[in-house]
C-alpha cells in the first residue's frame, strides 16, 4: 500500500538518519570519500547523457547510479548501521520515487540537482548541505502528494 502517511514516515527517518550520518561523513571524509563522490556522480551524468531524457526510475542500471550517489554522501560516515538504515529506507522510497521520476523531463535538471548537493558536502559546509539533503528527501514527498491535496 502507498499514502501519505508512510511516504512521511519514510521522509522522516530518512531525513533523521542522513543528517546524521552526513555530519559524521563531512567530519571525516577524506579524499576517498570524495572522490567516491564525484565518481558516482559522474556516472549517474554519464548515464543520463547516454540515454536521453529517458532515464527513469526502475531501470535497473539507473537504479544502482542513482542509489551509489545517495550512498557515496554517506559513505564516510563510520556506521553500518547508519549506512544500513540509508540503505533500507532508500528502497522502502523506491515505489514513490517511481512516481515522481515520470515528471522529470530533463535529464539535466536532474543531474544539477544532484550536482548541487554534491557541490555543497564537498565544500564540507555541514549546515547547509544537511538542508540540501533534507530539501532534496521532502521533494519526494512534495511532489508526489502536493500540499493540500489528498491521496
Amino acid at each position: 500500500d502507498i499514502s501519505r502517511e508512510d511516504l512521511a514516515d519514510i521522509t522522516r527517518m530518512r531525513s533523521v538518519v542522513e543528517m546524521e550520518a552526513l555530519r559524521l561523513a563531512i567530519e571525516h571524509g577524506d579524499d576517498a570519500w570524495e572522490a567516491g563522490i564525484i565518481s558516482s556522480l559522474h556516472q549517474m551524468r554519464r548515464h543520463i547523457e547516454r540515454t536521453g531524457d529517458e532515464f527513469r526510475e526502475g531501470a535497473q542500471d539507473f537504479d544502482k547510479l542513482h542509489k551509489g550517489f545517495h550512498t557515496a554522501l554517506l559513505a564516510a560516515c563510520g556506521s553500518k548501521r547508519l549506512l544500513s538504515a540509508h540503505s533500507e529506507l532508500y528502497d522502502q522510497a523506491y515505489r514513490y520515487r517511481r512516481v515522481m521520476m515520470r515528471g522529470f523531463d530533463s535529464g539535466s535538471r536532474f543531474v544539477a540537482a544532484h550536482q548541487l548537493l554534491a557541490d555543497r558536502v564537498l565544500a564540507r559546509e555541514t549546515g547547509p548541505a544537511q538542508a540540501m539533503l533534507t530539501s532534496h528527501l521532502h521533494s519526494t514527498l512534495a511532489y508526489v502528494y502536493p500540499p493540500g491535496q489528498g491521496d
